[in-house]
């Protein structure tokens, strides 16, 4: 499975930091300015049946993290999300956690903490991807 993260995220400097990290980690990276512009991707033939993962803001314009998780399980898609947000609270992760969210990131993050989070979502989908049973 690739090493694909797709960032949804509003803030250019956000996205533009995060994928600088990723690179530098050997992920390969595309950016979307909301969910609407993933979607958009989506409609327009984006696969994401070998994907690793996406990285979503929790408050975007328009779709926020949770609803574009949402949008995608009702697509029967797999795809592992992480929400990420400066604005975490309790009552935001357990919305994502009903939602069906991978992980929950609060903002600021290291690197340390990304790059752990990813590959366990990456793992997690390749564990169901053949077969194996996952957590």
């Amino acid at each position: 499975m690739k090493k694909t993260v797709y960032i949804v995220d509003d803030d250019d400097a956000v996205r533009a930091s995060i994928q600088f990290l990723l690179e530098a980690g050997d992920f390969t990276v595309s950016t979307y300015e909301s969910a609407l512009a993933f979607e958009a991707a989506f409609e327009g033939g984006l696969d994401l049946a070998e994907a690793g993962c996406v990285l979503a803001d929790l408050r975007m314009p328009g779709i926020t993290g949770i609803e574009l998780v949402q949008r995608l399980r009702r697509r029967e898609q797999d795809i592992p999300v992480i929400i990420m947000s400066g604005h975490g609270g309790q009552s935001a992760r357990n919305e994502a956690k009903e939602a069906g969210v991978f992980d929950f990131l609060e903002k600021p993050f290291d690197a340390d903490a990304l790059f752990g989070i990813i590959d366990r979502a990456i793992a997690s989908r390749e564990a169901t991807h053949t077969g194996l049973a996952h957590e």
